[in-house]
């Protein structure tokens, strides 16, 4: 595991990440796992590169995809 990942995993616990897996598993979010370039993502992230995530991010979100994944993740944060 890479040290962006423990570090993820040390920030996200519990019920925030058994969340975000179920959110991962659905088909919105597997369409969007495939519109990405995880290498490139998981370099702008360890070096803590914002402005690339948060274009990244704003490219998904623009997707019909990806907007359904934002509503599923709000719906499923406020859920508790």
């Amino acid at each position: 595991m890479n040290d962006t990942m423990k570090s993820v995993k040390e920030t996200i616990t519990g019920e925030e990440l058994d969340r975000l897996k179920e959110i991962a598993s659905t088909d919105a979010g597997k369409a969007l796992g495939q519109m990405v370039n995880s290498e490139e993502l998981q370099k702008a992230a360890a070096k803590g590169d914002m402005d690339t995530l948060k274009n990244a991010v704003a490219q998904l979100l623009k997707t019909d995809a990806g907007a359904k994944l934002a509503d599923r993740i709000a719906e499923m944060m406020n859920r508790k």
